[in-house]
């Protein structure tokens, strides 16, 4: 494993990317982890924020599975790390954020294909307490940590992404089953929830994930329609 630490950059996902043929050629397993990110990407071009006590951080891994569910197998497996290193059980809204018990979002993934033997993970975790991200009021699910008494230190926020990179490497891709464990920790599952795809809003039931990890979402006339990618909020509490 390569793995770079920076003592600031503007984007963990974008370092990687843009370095990639150098890195690679290196080593196929590549972690870049970083003290202070500038300019973090979220989904659809948003911004990722950056707070005291978080971690953002950019991994490359090699498909074994479906490709299309890979964002969704990340969020699965980084929730079971979770579980054992702190004790938190966090939910996942799909496809790509982490949800804590106070239906708050704590962490999301990016995923961007590179080609056949690489995909580039973006990971970016609240883990504990910022005051100011608890006053933070621009985001349409409510920002909120993993474990409110963690502090970070510099070395933690190197030694932390390493940790779960190893951990993503030693674990089995093809022993999940992503439509049964996905759903058994969606935070929405069966609620009234909107889907905006293609500038189009769309509002129903989520009913669940194909086995290829679209999202089912039922409409009033009980029509059910199928998405594979889009922005969720959920409209029911």
């Amino acid at each position: 494993m390569l793995h770079l630490h920076l003592k600031e950059c503007d984007s963990t996902q974008l370092y990687l990317k843009e370095n990639f043929k150098d890195l690679f050629l290196k080593d196929s397993y590549v972690l870049i982890s970083t003290d202070k990110q500038l300019k973090g990407i979220g989904r659809n071009g948003n911004r990722w924020d950056d707070y005291p006590n978080a971690l953002t951080f950019s991994f490359l891994l090699k498909p074994t599975i479906n490709v299309i569910t890979i964002p969704l197998a990340a969020g699965i497996i980084l929730c079971q790390y979770i579980k054992e290193q702190w004790g938190a059980d966090l939910n996942l809204k799909w496809p790509n954020d982490l949800i804590n018990c106070h239906c708050q979002k704590c962490g999301g993934i990016i995923c961007q294909y590179i080609d056949h033997e690489s995909i580039i993970c973006g990971i970016g975790l609240n883990l504990g307490y910022s005051k100011k991200l608890s006053g933070e009021q621009n985001y349409k699910t409510p920002a909120g940590v993993i474990k409110a008494n963690v502090k970070l230190s510099s070395q933690d926020r190197k030694i932390i992404p390493r940790n779960i990179y190893d951990y993503f490497l030693s674990y089995d891709f093809s022993n999940l089953n992503i439509k049964k464990d996905f759903e058994k920790t969606c935070s929405h599952l069966n609620k009234q929830v909107s889907i905006t795809d293609t500038n189009k809003e769309w509002i129903g039931i989520f009913q669940g994930i194909t086995d290829n990890g679209e999202a089912l979402l039922k409409s009033s006339d009980s029509k059910i329609n199928t998405f594979i990618s889009g922005s969720l909020n959920v409209l029911e509490k």
